[in-house]
């Protein structure tokens, strides 16, 4: 609800922005009345001067509300706020009634005056003249009320009566015309009053409720911004133990197969059995928080996306590879079938966790032996697929599928929360890809995937080489750096790293591994290196693992990195993919980390 002071202070300023031509016709009408009203010849010299001295005293009450209103807009520029007070809206809504009033007085005083039952004419001219002078403030005064009213019943109600009670019976049917109209313009005044009143506190309203509109998307927007930050903190801070202890029981796994091996002994193949069930409860964690908070990252708008060429036949290589050891254990066969020249346009990573989603998937449900990958150009769209020979969906259950926490009655048997089709779902739309499912009961089913081809110049790429070929010998020579400013993440990455062979030197800070490299001798510096970083150090410095990298690449040649982070900002990732390092989530199965050190340690990558 609108309150009265907004709107009364919206009346006047129309009131008195109006009021410049009002009173320069009532200037012109008061001149032209005191001329044709002048009596003919010199019969009656006092009725002359009378109509002179009337004009002369509307020339100075208009000269006075001229006055006026131009005091009213200076003191609204004045006024500290935009508009002026209550005590002071008010006063300025009486002086303008009052000006208003004393001119209906002048007007009433004419009609008295110039009223002649002898002369027809004259009088008719009067009364349409008073008349005339009525209508014209409807449009000017009616915005306030009042001074329509003080203004209209002194102008004409001293005519009306002098008609209705002297002269012929013509005159008296005039008057009473003459007050009737008087009184319709009245009316009608009040019902524009109403109109234009409403019109005001329906702007006001709608001013208010834009504010309101605004201030509730600053809200939200200033929520949103507190979500995201919240959530990139919250990730990274959940993350890191949950990466160490994925390490370390992998890590104790290795180590009793390798204390206990050939022993025989019954205790040993329960602990064994023990650390393997240990190891599978930190990767299912671990499976379900990475999917809990991609799915927050990817509703919250916190993951960009860049995309680039990317030839879908190793991508499909790279997704077989990384899940080979997975389908082995279930006996079933993965393969890959995939024309060479096929490339798309879309985001690296975010493409390769679809086809990792729908393919891990597929392993997890199929109840046959064989899970195929395979890719085809269909009306210049690459359609990506996955094939199962699993027990098949019914049509009432495939779109729900794609929904969150939805878990078929057969997979119950399986660990999950049923995040992984909603995760491809979300980042499908964020790269415009289609997604689409064909299915049924008892024949399987066949997850695809497609984006428009790529039919630019394709970069030149070099021949995958498997990151399982390369033995731990073959890294002879080498020597690891591993930097994280948590202590559990820092001695599981340094655990997983020397399992591969390799001397590792742990450094817990950016200024202790800064200070090794400036203490390193010649015969160090020459050596191979490897830096394995965590991004975010909390140094005190604001130094991160990129800059940690750029510094060391300054004094150590050919120095090789990677960059482990559970990061999510969109800035620091964007800052990761424009240098080019390659990258492992936290957390992330033993077997990928390994995975990734063999990758980088073996590939021709130049640092």
């Amino acid at each position: 609800m609108t309150s009265a002071h907004p709107v009364l202070f919206e009346q006047l300023q129309t009131l008195y922005r109006q009021s410049t031509s009002t009173f320069l016709g009532t200037l012109l009408a008061g001149t032209v009345a005191a001329v044709v009203l002048q009596p003919s010849g010199h019969t009656n010299p006092l009725a002359s001067q009378l109509l002179w001295g009337w004009l002369g005293a509307v020339v100075l009450l208009t000269a006075s509300r001229f006055a006026l209103v131009r005091r009213f807009f200076k003191r609204v520029q004045a006024a500290p706020e935009p508009r002026l007070d209550i005590s002071s809206t008010r006063r300025a809504a009486r002086a303008f009634a009052t000006g208003s009033f004393m001119s209906g007085c002048l007007w009433g005083i004419l009609g008295l005056m110039a009223f002649d039952p002898q002369a027809y004419v004259p009088t008719l001219f009067l009364g349409f003249l008073l008349g005339g002078m009525v209508s014209g403030a409807l449009g000017s005064l009616s915005v306030y009320y009042p001074a329509f009213m003080a203004y209209s019943i002194p102008s004409v109600l001293p005519f009306a009566l002098r008609c209705m009670t002297e002269g012929p019976r013509e005159f008296a049917g005039f008057g009473l015309l003459t007050l009737v109209f008087m009184l319709v313009c009245l009316g009608y005044g009040r019902g524009l009053n109403r109109s234009l009143l409403t019109s005001i506190a329906l702007r006001f309203e709608n001013a208010q409720l834009v504010r309101d509109l605004a201030a509730a998307r600053d809200r939200a927007e200033l929520a949103s911004a507190d979500k995201t930050a919240l959530l990139a903190a919250a990730t990274h801070d959940l993350r890191q133990p949950a990466y160490a202890a994925g390490l370390f029981a992998t890590g104790l796994k290795t180590t009793l197969a390798k204390a206990f091996t050939g022993s025989g002994q019954p205790a040993a193949a329960q602990a064994q059995r023990m650390a393997g069930q240990l190891e599978a409860s930190v990767m299912a964690f671990n499976g379900l928080l990475e999917g809990l908070l991609d799915l927050a990252q990817l509703d919250a708008g916190a993951t960009p996306l860049a995309a680039s060429p990317l030839p879908v036949n190793a991508l499909l290589d790279s997704v077989a590879g990384t899940l080979a050891a997975t389908a082995a254990q279930r006996n079933i066969r993965l393969r890959v079938r995939a024309r060479p020249d096929l490339w798309v346009n879309a985001p690296p990573d975010a493409l390769q966790r679809i086809v990792l989603n729908l393919t891990s998937n597929a392993i997890k449900f199929t109840s046959g032996n064989a899970v195929l990958l395979c890719a085809r150009l269909q009306a210049g769209r690459v359609h990506i697929g996955v094939i199962d020979t699993g027990p098949g969906i019914s049509e009432a259950n495939q779109q729900r599928l794609f929904n969150a926490f939805v878990r078929l009655p057969q997979d119950k048997e399986q660990a999950g929360l049923g995040l992984g089709l909603a995760i491809v779902k979300r980042l499908a739309a964020q790269m415009d890809a289609g997604v689409t499912l064909k299915s049924a009961p008892g024949r399987g089913s066949i997850f695809s995937v497609n984006l428009p081809l790529h039919a630019g110049r394709t970069p030149r790429v070099s021949p995958p080489q498997a990151a399982g070929d390369a033995s731990s010998g073959a890294f002879s020579g080498w020597q690891a750096l591993v930097l994280d400013d948590d202590p559990m993440a820092l001695a599981a990455t340094t655990q997983a790293v020397s399992d591969l062979g390799l001397p590792v030197q742990p450094f817990d800070s950016a200024e202790a591994a800064l200070a090794w490299l400036g203490q390193a001798g010649r015969e160090a510096k020459q050596g191979l290196h490897l830096l394995v970083t965590d991004l975010h150090l909390n140094d005190a410095e604001n130094r991160d693992g990129l800059t940690v990298l750029a510094a060391f690449r300054e004094r150590l040649p050919g120095l090789r990195a990677l960059v482990i982070t559970g990061e999510t900002a969109p800035a620091q990732l964007q800052r990761i993919a424009h240098s080019g390092v390659p990258v492992v989530r936290k957390p992330c199965q033993p077997q990928a980390l390994q995975s990734a050190l063999r990758e980088v340690l073996a590939a021709t990558w130049n640092a």
